[in-house]
């Protein structure tokens, strides 16, 4: 979509003020700012339950609870931020269509005029489930598909049927005013070859992106360890001629780790259940102490640590622009800077993560190693 377009959506959707905030948002993340605009996008937690056992999910090692977030949240973002709040994820580690509300949360975004996205697993995504995603106006609809084939999906997605799920997806695809789609496919050694065949796949189904992902792993044995470099890449390229072929978007993660900007610090906080903001979704979907990873190196993560305050506690234009999100926003921005000019190799990352740096000097997620 040409910036043009995009352009006029925005206007269309929220008038010139909305507009005017992104842009200043993107100027504001250019130049690392300390004071931010409004953010233009805000991630919410929407669940911690889920209808399956993933290899690969941070469920396995958290305690699970039913808790879900409630209207009234997401109420208050959107009436704050209105008119600069565009888009709301509704993310989390949970299933959001096991929300029972979940549709009157996409009410709620729509009486705005705030674009909404989702990640499923797509196993409870009926023909009844499809309209109403539909009849809500959903702009994103992100599936976990990690594999092209039973044997391989389901060992990946425990609890998941391959042909069910396959089947929900081609329905939504061929409705009519179909939200975007996208495969998320976390890369493993156990599914890493049949990436090629997903993005056929998605291309056959009418599925509109493929985006690879890098497992966040809990123990010391990593699987991505297990992958080489050049056969990864020569994956990855087939996987790029095969989009090519099939009219699908592929965002390939980069094959060793390359630090970029943190642009949820600048226009993208995540909001918990319980109203916590937190500075990302990395750490903010995290609800208890962590251990993470990387290539036998362990890291940890507090996220009470990361609070920037509580939505029910201040008005999130307090919150967005303490001296907590400023001071924040300035070490960042000196991480980058220093970081930025070099060429990382896995050696050197390995090296950064024995320094107890810092988490946000580290972090997976920006330098493309998790996630």
């Amino acid at each position: 979509m040409s910036m043009l377009k995009k352009s006029i959506g925005v206007l269309k959707r929220g008038g010139i003020k909305r507009l005017v905030n992104i842009i200043k948002s993107q100027k504001d993340l250019r130049f690392s700012s300390p004071n931010a605009a409004h953010p233009h996008t805000v991630t919410i937690e929407t669940t911690r339950m889920c209808n399956l056992k993933c290899r690969m999910c941070p469920l396995r090692t958290l305690p699970r609870g039913n808790k879900f977030v409630e209207p009234r949240l997401v109420k208050r973002v959107c009436s704050e931020l209105h008119p600069y709040l565009d888009k709301i994820i509704f993310l989390g580690l949970g299933e959001p269509l096991m929300h029972p509300r979940f549709f009157e949360l996409l009410e709620i975004a729509n009486s705005y005029n705030v674009r909404t996205e989702f990640t499923t697993n797509g196993t409870l995504v009926t023909e009844k489930v499809a309209r109403k995603l539909i009849d809500h106006k959903v702009y994103k609809v992100n599936f976990s598909v990690d594999g092209a084939t039973k044997k391989t999906f389901e060992s990946m997605r425990n609890g998941a049927d391959f042909t069910q799920v396959l089947s929900n997806i081609r329905r939504l695809s061929r409705m009519e005013n179909a939200p975007i789609l996208e495969f998320e496919f976390v890369c493993k050694k156990e599914n890493i070859d049949e990436l090629p065949e997903v993005v056929e796949m998605a291309g056959m189904m009418g599925v509109d992106a493929v985006r690879t992902l890098y497992p966040m792993t809990f123990s010391k044995k990593d699987s991505i360890d297990n992958i080489d470099i050049l056969k990864l890449s020569d994956i990855f390229d087939k996987a790029t001629d095969v989009s090519k072929r099939n009219g699908v978007d592929v965002y390939l993660k980069p094959l060793t780790p390359c630090p970029m900007k943190c642009v949820e610090l600048w226009s993208r906080p995540y909001i918990t259940i319980e109203g916590n903001v937190r500075p990302c979704c990395f750490i903010g979907m995290f609800y208890a102490k962590t251990s993470l990873f990387y290539r036998g190196i362990d890291t940890r993560i507090y996220p009470d640590g990361y609070n920037m305050s509580n939505i029910y506690d201040k008005p999130f234009s307090e919150i967005w622009n303490s001296q907590k999100y400023q001071t924040l926003r300035k070490a960042v921005a000196e991480y980058h800077s220093k970081q930025n000019n070099q060429e990382w190799t896995i050696h050197d990352y390995k090296e950064l993560l024995k320094g107890n740096a810092d988490y946000c000097e580290i972090c997976h997620f920006r330098f493309n190693t998790m996630c």
